[in-house]
Protein backbone atom coordinates (compact mmCIF):
# COMPACT_ATOMS: atom_id res chain seq x y z
CA UNK A 1 0.00 0.00 0.00
CA UNK A 2 1.31 3.84 -1.04
CA UNK A 3 -1.02 6.75 0.63
CA UNK A 4 -3.50 4.07 1.71
CA UNK A 5 -3.74 3.01 -2.44
CA UNK A 6 -2.82 0.27 -3.37
CA UNK A 7 0.79 0.03 -4.70
CA UNK A 8 1.75 -2.37 -7.90
CA UNK A 9 5.05 -2.84 -8.56
CA UNK A 10 6.80 -4.53 -11.51
CA UNK A 11 10.29 -4.24 -13.65
CA UNK A 12 9.50 -2.32 -16.69
CA UNK A 13 5.32 -1.97 -15.34
CA UNK A 14 4.72 -0.57 -18.82
CA UNK A 15 4.76 -3.97 -20.27
CA UNK A 16 3.76 -5.85 -17.24
CA UNK A 17 0.27 -3.78 -16.61
CA UNK A 18 -0.31 -3.71 -20.31
CA UNK A 19 -0.67 -7.16 -20.28
CA UNK A 20 -2.87 -7.53 -16.99
CA UNK A 21 -5.29 -4.56 -18.03
CA UNK A 22 -6.26 -7.09 -21.42
CA UNK A 23 -6.25 -9.52 -19.33
CA UNK A 24 -8.60 -8.68 -16.50
CA UNK A 25 -11.06 -6.77 -19.09
CA UNK A 26 -11.65 -10.15 -20.89
CA UNK A 27 -13.59 -10.84 -17.86
CA UNK A 28 -14.99 -6.97 -17.13
CA UNK A 29 -12.55 -6.33 -13.84
CA UNK A 30 -10.21 -4.13 -15.38
CA UNK A 31 -11.94 -1.01 -13.21
CA UNK A 32 -9.96 -2.78 -10.55
CA UNK A 33 -6.85 -1.19 -11.36
CA UNK A 34 -8.10 2.37 -10.94
CA UNK A 35 -6.71 4.45 -8.18
CA UNK A 36 -3.73 1.89 -7.95
CA UNK A 37 -0.50 3.15 -7.30
CA UNK A 38 2.58 2.15 -9.64
CA UNK A 39 6.06 1.80 -9.34
CA UNK A 40 8.21 1.03 -12.04
CA UNK A 41 11.66 -0.60 -11.12
CA UNK A 42 12.92 -0.49 -14.23
CA UNK A 43 12.92 3.35 -13.98
CA UNK A 44 14.66 3.76 -10.82
CA UNK A 45 17.46 1.30 -11.88
CA UNK A 46 18.65 3.54 -14.98
CA UNK A 47 18.79 6.67 -12.50
CA UNK A 48 21.08 4.48 -10.41
CA UNK A 49 23.35 2.23 -12.80
CA UNK A 50 24.78 2.49 -16.67
CA UNK A 51 23.51 0.76 -19.42
CA UNK A 52 22.92 -2.33 -19.63
CA UNK A 53 19.36 -2.19 -17.92
CA UNK A 54 18.02 -5.58 -17.89
CA UNK A 55 16.97 -7.28 -14.81
CA UNK A 56 19.58 -9.66 -14.60
CA UNK A 57 21.73 -6.60 -14.79
CA UNK A 58 20.46 -5.59 -11.68
CA UNK A 59 20.64 -8.28 -10.14
CA UNK A 60 24.16 -8.91 -10.77
CA UNK A 61 24.82 -5.15 -10.20
CA UNK A 62 23.60 -5.28 -6.46
CA UNK A 63 24.49 -8.68 -5.80
CA UNK A 64 21.29 -10.51 -5.07
CA UNK A 65 20.31 -13.62 -3.78
CA UNK A 66 17.23 -14.41 -5.97
CA UNK A 67 18.78 -14.57 -9.66
CA UNK A 68 16.71 -14.06 -12.67
CA UNK A 69 15.66 -16.88 -14.41
CA UNK A 70 12.87 -15.58 -16.49
CA UNK A 71 10.02 -17.44 -14.42
CA UNK A 72 7.23 -15.33 -13.03
CA UNK A 73 8.10 -16.14 -9.12
CA UNK A 74 11.71 -15.77 -9.65
CA UNK A 75 11.36 -12.39 -11.11
CA UNK A 76 8.81 -11.02 -8.62
CA UNK A 77 11.26 -11.92 -5.84
CA UNK A 78 14.23 -10.50 -7.34
CA UNK A 79 12.17 -7.43 -7.99
CA UNK A 80 11.42 -6.85 -4.08
CA UNK A 81 14.88 -7.37 -3.41
CA UNK A 82 16.08 -4.84 -5.74
CA UNK A 83 13.65 -2.26 -4.72
CA UNK A 84 14.64 -3.30 -1.04
CA UNK A 85 18.42 -2.80 -2.02
CA UNK A 86 17.98 0.62 -4.13
CA UNK A 87 15.73 1.91 -1.15
CA UNK A 88 18.76 0.78 1.06
CA UNK A 89 20.93 2.73 -1.21
CA UNK A 90 19.03 5.76 -1.19
CA UNK A 91 15.18 6.67 0.19
CA UNK A 92 14.09 8.01 -2.09
CA UNK A 93 11.41 5.11 -3.84
CA UNK A 94 8.14 7.12 -3.68
CA UNK A 95 9.11 9.79 -5.90
CA UNK A 96 8.93 7.30 -8.82
CA UNK A 97 5.63 6.42 -8.10
CA UNK A 98 3.27 6.98 -11.23
CA UNK A 99 6.64 8.10 -12.86
CA UNK A 100 7.74 6.15 -16.02
CA UNK A 101 10.77 6.67 -17.70
CA UNK A 102 11.04 5.87 -21.33
CA UNK A 103 13.82 5.65 -24.38
CA UNK A 104 13.52 8.86 -26.50
CA UNK A 105 14.77 7.02 -29.29
CA UNK A 106 11.38 5.15 -29.26
CA UNK A 107 9.29 7.77 -28.13
CA UNK A 108 6.35 7.83 -25.51
CA UNK A 109 5.19 4.14 -24.95
CA UNK A 110 1.40 3.47 -26.01
CA UNK A 111 -1.01 3.01 -24.72
CA UNK A 112 -0.54 5.49 -22.21
CA UNK A 113 -1.71 4.85 -18.52
CA UNK A 114 -3.87 7.84 -17.64
CA UNK A 115 -2.56 7.87 -14.07
CA UNK A 116 1.38 8.09 -15.12
CA UNK A 117 3.51 10.81 -15.94
CA UNK A 118 6.03 9.39 -18.72
CA UNK A 119 9.72 11.69 -19.36
CA UNK A 120 12.36 10.89 -21.41
CA UNK A 121 15.34 8.42 -19.78
CA UNK A 122 18.01 8.25 -21.64
CA UNK A 123 21.51 5.94 -20.74
CA UNK A 124 24.13 6.61 -18.35
CA UNK A 125 21.78 9.42 -16.82
CA UNK A 126 23.75 11.28 -14.05
CA UNK A 127 20.56 12.78 -12.21
CA UNK A 128 17.33 11.83 -11.21
CA UNK A 129 13.62 11.72 -13.44
CA UNK A 130 12.24 13.18 -10.62
CA UNK A 131 13.67 16.18 -10.56
CA UNK A 132 13.50 16.82 -14.44
CA UNK A 133 9.39 16.63 -13.76
CA UNK A 134 8.83 20.70 -13.86
CA UNK A 135 11.13 21.44 -16.58
CA UNK A 136 10.62 19.18 -18.94
CA UNK A 137 7.18 18.04 -18.05
CA UNK A 138 5.22 16.09 -20.77
CA UNK A 139 1.73 16.70 -20.90
CA UNK A 140 0.05 13.56 -21.16
CA UNK A 141 -2.55 13.29 -23.51
CA UNK A 142 -6.15 13.68 -22.33
CA UNK A 143 -7.81 9.94 -22.22
CA UNK A 144 -10.86 9.98 -24.31
CA UNK A 145 -13.55 8.12 -22.04
CA UNK A 146 -15.78 6.64 -24.91
CA UNK A 147 -18.21 4.07 -23.72
CA UNK A 148 -19.51 2.42 -27.19
CA UNK A 149 -22.64 0.81 -25.28
CA UNK A 150 -23.40 4.52 -24.27
CA UNK A 151 -22.41 6.46 -27.59
CA UNK A 152 -25.19 3.27 -29.10
CA UNK A 153 -27.77 3.84 -26.70
CA UNK A 154 -27.52 8.03 -27.12
CA UNK A 155 -27.85 7.47 -30.92
CA UNK A 156 -30.99 4.74 -30.78
CA UNK A 157 -32.97 6.78 -27.70
CA UNK A 158 -31.96 10.19 -30.10
CA UNK A 159 -33.76 8.33 -32.83
CA UNK A 160 -36.84 7.05 -31.07
CA UNK A 161 -37.24 10.72 -29.63
CA UNK A 162 -36.91 12.32 -33.19
CA UNK A 163 -39.58 9.50 -34.54
CA UNK A 164 -41.99 10.80 -31.43
CA UNK A 165 -41.64 14.31 -32.39
CA UNK A 166 -42.56 13.47 -35.47
CA UNK A 167 -45.61 11.97 -34.48
CA UNK A 168 -46.37 14.75 -32.02
CA UNK A 169 -46.24 17.06 -35.28
CA UNK A 170 -48.26 14.78 -37.18
CA UNK A 171 -51.27 14.75 -34.39
CA UNK A 172 -50.74 18.42 -34.35
CA UNK A 173 -51.54 18.78 -38.42
CA UNK A 174 -54.15 16.70 -38.22
CA UNK A 175 -56.11 17.98 -35.27
CA UNK A 176 -55.62 14.82 -33.14
CA UNK A 177 -55.34 14.46 -29.86
CA UNK A 178 -51.64 13.85 -28.39
CA UNK A 179 -52.15 10.53 -26.36
CA UNK A 180 -51.02 9.83 -22.84
CA UNK A 181 -48.51 6.40 -24.08
CA UNK A 182 -47.06 9.44 -27.21
CA UNK A 183 -45.99 11.83 -23.91
CA UNK A 184 -44.83 9.61 -22.04
CA UNK A 185 -42.60 7.93 -24.46
CA UNK A 186 -41.35 11.39 -25.68
CA UNK A 187 -40.52 12.21 -22.10
CA UNK A 188 -39.17 8.88 -21.33
CA UNK A 189 -36.71 9.13 -24.66
CA UNK A 190 -35.39 12.55 -23.54
CA UNK A 191 -34.53 11.45 -19.83
CA UNK A 192 -33.11 8.38 -21.65
CA UNK A 193 -30.51 10.94 -23.91
CA UNK A 194 -29.81 13.06 -21.41
CA UNK A 195 -28.58 10.37 -19.44
CA UNK A 196 -26.60 8.65 -22.08
CA UNK A 197 -25.17 12.34 -22.59
CA UNK A 198 -24.25 12.36 -19.13
CA UNK A 199 -22.59 8.73 -18.56
CA UNK A 200 -20.90 9.11 -21.74
CA UNK A 201 -19.08 12.61 -21.13
CA UNK A 202 -18.12 11.79 -17.52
Amino acid sequence: MFGGKTLIVAYNAQFDLCFLYYFLAQFGMADVLKGAQMLDALTIYKDRRPFPHKLCNAVDAYQLKTQNTHRAIDDARATLELLAAMEEEEQDLERYVNLFGYNPKFGAPRPAIHSVTYLPQGYNRTGKLYDEVPAFFVRKEPAVKINFFFALSLVLFAACLVLDILDVIKCRKRGEEIGNRLMLECILHTMQVILSVVLLTN
